[in-house]
């Protein structure tokens, strides 16, 4: 377990005291001038640069699927891989946003495969899925001929989080080099697309995102599902028979309206014999850790060293 100092917590309530900062996912314009805005980490230069790394895309191919990725190479001969699904509500982001953080990885010693998937609702919401499915069944598949290293990690956050449980449950059915997954690490993830109660209870004063505008984009984000469609295991990780997959971390913030997709799938977990870890981390909003602050640094840096215990315990 993490033990983050109370000072690092006042910090974090002292900087979000003053943020005002809500993503209402529901207004289209707002998702299409985003992704114009994030377009310019395109021309800006990469947080790579400083960390004396660089990045390269390819496509890869696995059972007549293919998907566009951003591989990200550690200095020296990789420990493992990790697979890496960003965030942005299914609709915003490019794996580009992940720079920094993937970044560390590879620092770690990973070997960094970051999928860009098909943003929804402009596309079926389960080609979203089939994307991170591919990405990651050919990790499991071809990494070691890439990389020189079998062992794989998968790390998502918010929409990433939902999509790690979501393709790791595919390629868990697909049974081909499954047992090469050796952990799940998820970072306030969305597991019921029909909503959690707090989901619903979420306000205007939720940070970050637009509390009362959530369970209705749900719904869009879906192709306008009823509530019980939106339950499906194929889409809903949490009703999903979760038996078999690998250790998980999961880490979620207190005043997160996500928070009980995290404590309720973690529950799942446990029940059904998975090795489960949950953090939940005092007074933090969603996206905590992107924000300057040291709670964060602790939190990434604790989730790194996490994956690099479950490489060397697969190891030995």
């Amino acid at each position: 377990m993490i033990d983050i100092p109370k000072a690092e917590i006042e910090e974090s309530r002292a900087f979000f005291r003053n943020r005002r900062f809500r993503l209402d996912f529901q207004r289209k314009w707002l998702i299409w001038l985003i992704r114009r805005l994030l377009g310019i980490a395109y021309v800006l230069p990469s947080p790579l640069r400083k960390l004396g790394l660089s990045a390269e895309t390819a496509r890869v191919t696995v059972n007549g699927r293919t998907v566009r990725v951003r591989i990200i190479r550690p200095n020296e001969p990789p420990r493992g891989i990790v697979v890496d699904i960003h965030g942005g509500g299914w609709t915003i982001m490019r794996p580009i946003h992940d720079d920094l953080l993937n970044g560390q990885l590879a620092r770690s010693g990973f070997a960094v495969l970051s999928v860009d998937y098909r943003y929804a609702p402009e596309n079926p919401f389960q080609a979203v899925i089939d994307d991170c499915e591919t990405a990651l069944a050919w990790a499991l598949a071809e990494g070691e001929r890439t990389f020189g290293v079998s062992d794989v990690l998968l790390h998502g956050d918010s929409a990433g989080a939902h999509l790690s449980v979501a393709a790791a449950l595919r390629c868990r059915a697909s049974g081909q080099d499954f047992e090469r997954l050796k952990g799940l690490v998820l970072f306030f993830g969305c597991y019921d697309l029909s909503a959690t109660p707090s989901v619903r209870a979420a306000t205007r004063e939720t940070l970050v995102l637009y509390g009362p505008s959530l369970a209705a984009f749900l719904e869009r984000i879906t192709g306008g599902l009823s509530d019980a469609a939106r339950r499906a295991p194929s889409i809903s990780p949490l009703y999903a028979n979760l038996a078999g997959l690998p250790p998980a971390l999961l880490i979620v913030g207190t005043m997160d309206p996500l928070i009980d997709d995290s404590t309720m799938l973690a529950d799942k977990l446990r029940a059904q014999g998975v090795n489960t870890e949950l953090l939940i981390i005092p007074d933090a909003p969603h996206g905590f850790n992107r924000f300057p602050i040291a709670i964060a640094d602790r939190v990434n840096a604790y989730s790194r060293e996490w994956m690099k215990g479950r490489i060397r315990k697969s190891a030995s």
